[in-house]
């Protein structure tokens, strides 16, 4: 199998950091856990360094089934400080408005992943941002939570001492125990939808943050260009090639000719991209094929066989002899092999007490941040 690498794109990996000490905290053994999904435990993980998303989601979700916290990832973002995110949570929050706010996190997305397709809308009175993840990156109910925790943080620290209400619909599965999800996002959170989308009053718009500063903005704008500039087309060739493989599967047909095509490839130019990123189309055809098995059998209600069906399998049993190979188990096993029992502490602190169900207040900072020197500290 492939090593996933730009399978579905890459990711900032600040993140990792936290992963890892809350992993060692609860006296578990990250290193073999990032070995696992392909990760370098010796990588530092600091300043723009990026690792393959679908192997952080893989990195991220295990972490939450091995604490055994279905909202691990929504309290991970939400518990991130100020600047993890390298200058991509200063456009936002140095912004003349709530509304270019919104429009800097869609206008850098690609800071910190260019395969997170983020837009706007707006619909009943509400301003949405939506975010599309690459079906390859497996299941999403940690990466899809771990986004939710972190915009919602940062919509928090930008609103000050005014509330305001959120709407939230995730594209995954409601989870046994709403509590956290409830504490961070208020009532109006809904499961099993389309896309994940986090909406707000529309007339929060025109609200100015409250760490606005038009002279840093210009500043942090200037090296958020310079940083694109830098991470023009990273990791493009496998995850498109990956996402083209994904979408033949749906229409029944993921031959090497047919995904060339696609691309506006001929078959010999495919297989040379995929040469020289030293894999093969059946290597990564049964990596896509993996990544949305799990996700399928996570975070869907389809059957065996409509799943079969989906990943271009003839039989039923085929499926089932490619799913024993990635996973040592059977698929209806690894179905329901994650989060059973009794639900952990997690290591990832709960949000405070302060923060009114369906509010939004001043969001306490859950470890101490940059040094300051202003509003927002130092810019990295």
């Amino acid at each position: 199998m492939v090593d996933k690498t730009d399978a579905g794109g890459l990711i900032l990996s600040s993140v990792i950091l936290r992963l890892r000490g809350q992993l060692a905290e609860a006296g578990l053994d990250w290193r073999a856990i990032e070995r696992a999904f392909k990760l370098d435990p010796d990588q530092a993980h600091q300043g723009e360094q990026f690792v393959p998303l679908a192997n952080f989601a893989g990195y991220l979700y295990e972490t939450a089934n091995v604490l055994n916290d279905e909202a691990y990832g929504l309290k991970l973002g939400h518990g991130a400080p100020i600047g993890i995110a390298s200058v991509y949570d200063y456009v936002s929050l140095a912004a003349p408005s709530f509304n270019e706010a919104f429009d800097n996190w869609l206008r850098y997305q690609s800071i910190i992943s260019s395969s997170i397709i983020v837009t706007r809308s707006q619909e009943n009175g509400r301003a949405y941002l939506n975010w599309e993840f690459p079906e390859t990156v497996g299941p999403q109910a940690q990466i899809c939570g771990m986004t939710l925790g972190f915009a919602s943080s940062r919509i928090r620290r930008m609103a000050g001492d005014r509330k305001v209400e959120l709407f939230v619909d995730m594209p995954c599965k409601q989870p046994d125990d709403m509590t956290d999800h409830t504490s961070i996002l208020g009532p109006n959170v809904r499961f099993s939808r389309p896309h994940l989308r986090l909406g707000v009053p529309v007339e929060i718009l025109e609200w100015k943050p409250v760490d606005s500063e038009s002279n840093l903005l210009t500043i942090i704008e200037k090296s958020a260009l310079h940083i694109l500039q830098a991470q023009h087309s990273r990791g493009d060739v496998i995850f498109r090639i990956s996402s083209e493989i994904s979408e033949c599967l749906k229409q029944g047909e993921a031959s090497l000719m047919t995904v060339a095509g696609r691309l506006g490839m001929s078959r010999r130019g495919l297989q040379r991209q995929l040469e020289h990123s030293n894999t093969t189309f059946r290597a990564l055809l049964d990596d896509v094929r993996h990544s949305l098995a799990l996700r399928y059998l996570k975070e869907s209600d389809l059957s065996l066989s409509e799943i079969a069906y989906r990943l271009g399998y003839s039989e039923l049993s085929a499926f089932s002899r490619a799913a024993k190979g990635w996973f040592g188990v059977p698929p209806l096993q690894m179905r329901h092999r994650a989060f059973k029992g009794k639900k952990r502490k997690s290591a990832v602190s709960p949000p405070p007490e302060d923060l009114a169900v369906g509010a939004v207040v001043v969001d306490p900072a859950p470890e101490k941040g940059p040094d300051v020197s202003g509003p927002l500290g130092k810019v990295h």
